[in-house]
């Protein structure tokens, strides 16, 4: 992940959401990939693509996938 930042979410849709509508958040590039953390509820946004191509994936309660003109 290239640029990121980690921000609070209660849910993968919220998590997904934010990574769309963030313009700044991640100093001036496009959000194009999520990670959400299900149990402690934080959402990674991140300017590059995630390497296995964004497959929707569940690791130990960390849901991520990358973003595809959403």
């Amino acid at each position: 992940m290239d640029q990121t930042r980690i921000t609070k979410a209660y849910s993968l849709e919220q998590c997904t959401d934010i990574c769309r509508l963030c313009w700044r958040c991640l100093h001036g590039k496009q959000c194009e990939a999520v990670a959400f953390d299900v149990s402690r509820e934080l959402c990674a946004l991140s300017s590059t693509h995630i390497v296995d191509g964004g497959n929707m994936q569940d690791i130990d309660g960390i849901v991520y996938h990358n973003r595809h003109n959403c």
